[in-house]
Protein backbone atom coordinates (compact mmCIF):
# COMPACT_ATOMS: atom_id res chain seq x y z
CA UNK A 1 0.00 0.00 0.00
CA UNK A 2 1.40 3.64 -0.39
CA UNK A 3 0.36 7.02 -0.57
CA UNK A 4 0.71 9.91 -2.48
CA UNK A 5 -0.35 13.97 -1.65
CA UNK A 6 -2.04 15.60 -4.60
CA UNK A 7 -2.88 19.38 -4.82
CA UNK A 8 -5.39 21.45 -6.66
CA UNK A 9 -3.83 22.83 -9.64
CA UNK A 10 -5.95 25.43 -12.24
CA UNK A 11 -3.60 24.18 -15.58
CA UNK A 12 -5.39 20.56 -16.96
CA UNK A 13 -2.13 20.20 -18.27
CA UNK A 14 -0.85 19.24 -15.10
CA UNK A 15 -3.79 17.52 -13.87
CA UNK A 16 -2.40 13.40 -12.92
CA UNK A 17 -4.32 11.05 -14.87
CA UNK A 18 -3.74 7.81 -13.20
CA UNK A 19 -5.41 8.57 -9.46
CA UNK A 20 -9.01 7.46 -9.51
CA UNK A 21 -10.31 11.15 -8.91
CA UNK A 22 -8.97 13.77 -11.65
CA UNK A 23 -11.38 16.80 -10.32
CA UNK A 24 -12.21 18.35 -7.75
CA UNK A 25 -15.38 20.62 -7.29
CA UNK A 26 -16.14 22.78 -4.67
CA UNK A 27 -19.82 24.21 -3.96
CA UNK A 28 -20.55 27.03 -2.30
CA UNK A 29 -24.20 27.41 -0.60
CA UNK A 30 -25.09 30.14 1.14
CA UNK A 31 -29.08 30.56 0.91
CA UNK A 32 -32.04 30.60 -0.65
CA UNK A 33 -34.35 33.27 -1.96
CA UNK A 34 -37.77 33.71 -2.85
CA UNK A 35 -39.24 30.68 -1.83
CA UNK A 36 -43.05 30.81 -0.81
CA UNK A 37 -44.07 31.06 3.00
CA UNK A 38 -45.84 28.07 3.06
CA UNK A 39 -42.76 26.10 1.49
CA UNK A 40 -42.34 22.73 3.71
CA UNK A 41 -38.71 23.16 5.71
CA UNK A 42 -35.75 22.34 6.63
CA UNK A 43 -34.43 22.06 2.66
CA UNK A 44 -31.68 20.67 1.05
CA UNK A 45 -29.47 21.31 -1.95
CA UNK A 46 -28.61 18.10 -4.33
CA UNK A 47 -25.53 18.64 -6.44
CA UNK A 48 -24.86 16.75 -9.15
CA UNK A 49 -22.38 16.54 -12.02
CA UNK A 50 -23.89 15.12 -15.06
CA UNK A 51 -22.48 14.01 -18.01
CA UNK A 52 -22.84 15.33 -21.30
CA UNK A 53 -25.72 14.10 -23.29
CA UNK A 54 -23.58 12.64 -25.93
CA UNK A 55 -21.14 10.71 -23.34
CA UNK A 56 -20.53 7.45 -24.26
CA UNK A 57 -23.00 4.69 -22.13
CA UNK A 58 -20.18 2.53 -21.33
CA UNK A 59 -18.10 5.19 -19.79
CA UNK A 60 -21.69 6.09 -17.94
CA UNK A 61 -21.95 3.04 -16.83
CA UNK A 62 -18.10 2.13 -15.57
CA UNK A 63 -18.35 5.34 -13.21
CA UNK A 64 -21.47 5.35 -12.25
CA UNK A 65 -21.28 2.08 -10.74
CA UNK A 66 -17.73 2.85 -9.13
CA UNK A 67 -19.38 6.05 -7.36
CA UNK A 68 -23.71 4.90 -6.83
CA UNK A 69 -22.79 3.22 -3.76
CA UNK A 70 -20.71 6.21 -2.49
CA UNK A 71 -23.71 8.87 -3.14
CA UNK A 72 -24.57 10.83 -0.19
CA UNK A 73 -27.75 11.27 -1.51
CA UNK A 74 -30.87 8.84 -0.67
CA UNK A 75 -31.02 8.04 -4.29
CA UNK A 76 -28.59 8.11 -7.28
CA UNK A 77 -29.27 9.72 -10.72
CA UNK A 78 -28.00 6.99 -13.18
CA UNK A 79 -26.92 10.16 -15.27
CA UNK A 80 -24.52 11.63 -12.68
CA UNK A 81 -20.96 11.12 -12.76
CA UNK A 82 -21.03 12.02 -8.67
CA UNK A 83 -23.87 13.69 -6.37
CA UNK A 84 -23.76 15.64 -3.05
CA UNK A 85 -26.04 17.46 -1.00
CA UNK A 86 -26.30 20.03 1.69
CA UNK A 87 -27.14 19.60 5.58
CA UNK A 88 -30.31 20.94 6.06
CA UNK A 89 -30.98 24.44 6.05
CA UNK A 90 -31.58 27.15 9.11
CA UNK A 91 -33.72 29.99 9.22
CA UNK A 92 -31.41 32.95 8.71
CA UNK A 93 -30.64 34.60 12.54
CA UNK A 94 -33.02 37.68 13.10
CA UNK A 95 -31.05 40.79 14.77
CA UNK A 96 -32.97 42.15 18.36
CA UNK A 97 -33.11 45.57 18.94
CA UNK A 98 -29.82 46.32 20.86
CA UNK A 99 -30.08 46.96 24.60
CA UNK A 100 -28.80 50.63 24.52
CA UNK A 101 -31.47 51.49 22.38
CA UNK A 102 -34.49 49.99 23.66
CA UNK A 103 -35.31 52.64 26.56
CA UNK A 104 -35.14 54.91 23.60
CA UNK A 105 -37.74 53.33 21.48
CA UNK A 106 -40.00 53.30 24.13
CA UNK A 107 -40.32 57.03 24.46
CA UNK A 108 -40.41 57.10 20.73
CA UNK A 109 -43.30 55.09 20.76
CA UNK A 110 -46.11 57.45 22.59
CA UNK A 111 -45.47 59.86 19.83
CA UNK A 112 -43.93 58.02 16.83
CA UNK A 113 -45.11 55.31 13.92
CA UNK A 114 -42.98 51.89 13.70
CA UNK A 115 -41.52 53.62 10.40
CA UNK A 116 -40.21 56.73 12.07
CA UNK A 117 -39.12 54.59 15.11
CA UNK A 118 -36.86 52.13 12.73
CA UNK A 119 -35.75 55.58 10.48
CA UNK A 120 -34.47 57.54 13.54
CA UNK A 121 -32.82 54.57 15.27
CA UNK A 122 -31.67 53.57 11.97
CA UNK A 123 -32.76 49.67 12.12
CA UNK A 124 -35.20 47.48 11.10
CA UNK A 125 -38.86 48.38 11.25
CA UNK A 126 -39.13 44.81 12.32
CA UNK A 127 -36.71 45.13 14.75
CA UNK A 128 -39.05 48.06 16.48
CA UNK A 129 -41.91 45.94 16.44
CA UNK A 130 -40.68 42.95 17.95
CA UNK A 131 -39.24 44.58 20.52
CA UNK A 132 -42.78 47.17 21.20
CA UNK A 133 -45.31 43.71 20.66
CA UNK A 134 -43.15 40.57 21.29
CA UNK A 135 -46.46 38.65 21.31
CA UNK A 136 -46.26 39.10 17.87
CA UNK A 137 -43.10 36.66 17.84
CA UNK A 138 -45.26 33.83 17.32
CA UNK A 139 -44.57 30.05 16.26
CA UNK A 140 -46.11 31.18 12.89
CA UNK A 141 -43.76 33.89 12.70
CA UNK A 142 -40.60 31.31 13.09
CA UNK A 143 -42.00 28.99 10.72
CA UNK A 144 -42.32 31.62 7.96
CA UNK A 145 -38.78 32.92 8.68
CA UNK A 146 -37.44 29.04 8.51
CA UNK A 147 -39.49 28.57 5.10
CA UNK A 148 -39.18 32.10 3.35
CA UNK A 149 -35.27 32.88 4.61
CA UNK A 150 -33.12 29.71 4.68
CA UNK A 151 -29.07 29.87 5.18
CA UNK A 152 -26.69 26.93 4.74
CA UNK A 153 -23.46 28.58 4.66
CA UNK A 154 -21.73 25.64 3.71
CA UNK A 155 -19.31 24.32 1.14
CA UNK A 156 -20.35 20.84 -0.12
CA UNK A 157 -16.58 18.92 -1.86
CA UNK A 158 -17.19 16.75 -4.41
CA UNK A 159 -14.17 14.64 -6.06
CA UNK A 160 -14.70 13.59 -10.05
CA UNK A 161 -13.31 11.09 -12.10
CA UNK A 162 -12.93 13.29 -14.90
CA UNK A 163 -13.31 16.74 -15.87
CA UNK A 164 -16.14 16.76 -18.83
CA UNK A 165 -16.45 20.30 -20.40
CA UNK A 166 -19.41 19.19 -22.07
CA UNK A 167 -20.87 18.26 -18.57
CA UNK A 168 -23.62 20.53 -16.23
CA UNK A 169 -23.22 20.68 -12.65
CA UNK A 170 -27.29 20.91 -11.45
CA UNK A 171 -28.18 22.16 -8.10
CA UNK A 172 -31.81 20.49 -7.28
CA UNK A 173 -33.54 22.30 -3.94
CA UNK A 174 -35.96 19.98 -2.48
CA UNK A 175 -38.23 20.48 0.65
CA UNK A 176 -38.60 18.40 3.86
CA UNK A 177 -40.18 15.48 2.27
CA UNK A 178 -37.36 15.87 -0.39
CA UNK A 179 -39.81 16.98 -3.23
CA UNK A 180 -38.32 19.44 -5.88
CA UNK A 181 -38.82 22.55 -5.46
CA UNK A 182 -36.83 23.32 -8.38
CA UNK A 183 -33.37 23.06 -10.59
CA UNK A 184 -31.27 25.02 -12.68
CA UNK A 185 -27.85 23.84 -14.82
CA UNK A 186 -24.73 25.08 -14.93
CA UNK A 187 -22.46 23.91 -18.05
CA UNK A 188 -19.21 23.07 -16.60
CA UNK A 189 -17.24 24.92 -19.85
CA UNK A 190 -19.24 28.19 -18.28
CA UNK A 191 -17.46 27.43 -14.60
CA UNK A 192 -14.06 26.73 -16.81
CA UNK A 193 -14.44 30.42 -18.54
CA UNK A 194 -14.67 31.92 -15.05
CA UNK A 195 -12.10 33.73 -13.64
CA UNK A 196 -10.51 31.29 -11.23
CA UNK A 197 -12.15 28.88 -12.92
CA UNK A 198 -15.61 29.86 -10.66
CA UNK A 199 -19.08 30.57 -11.22
CA UNK A 200 -20.96 33.03 -8.96
CA UNK A 201 -24.50 33.07 -8.72
CA UNK A 202 -27.46 33.87 -8.12
CA UNK A 203 -28.23 30.76 -9.97
CA UNK A 204 -32.18 30.81 -10.47
CA UNK A 205 -34.03 27.67 -10.86
CA UNK A 206 -36.98 26.99 -13.07
CA UNK A 207 -39.64 27.39 -10.26
CA UNK A 208 -38.11 31.32 -9.49
CA UNK A 209 -36.18 31.01 -6.27
CA UNK A 210 -32.45 32.15 -6.15
CA UNK A 211 -29.32 29.80 -5.08
CA UNK A 212 -26.79 32.35 -3.03
CA UNK A 213 -23.47 30.71 -3.70
CA UNK A 214 -20.83 29.85 -6.11
CA UNK A 215 -19.40 26.64 -8.15
CA UNK A 216 -15.61 26.68 -8.64
CA UNK A 217 -13.50 23.66 -10.39
CA UNK A 218 -9.53 22.30 -9.72
CA UNK A 219 -7.63 19.65 -11.69
CA UNK A 220 -5.81 17.42 -9.12
CA UNK A 221 -1.78 17.12 -9.47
Amino acid sequence: MSARLLSLVSEEAKATNSAPSVGYLSCKILKIVGLSAGAQYPFRVKIRVLYAQDAPQEVKHKITKQLSSQSQTSSFNSNAMVEGQTQASVPKPQKQLAEALQSICKALSKLHSLADIADILNVEERQVDEFLHPEKSTQTMKQVQAATNPTFDEVVQLLLPEIEKNGTVQLEVVNKQSKSLGTVDIPVHKILEGEHLCACGPFILTTGPEIIGSLSLKWLA
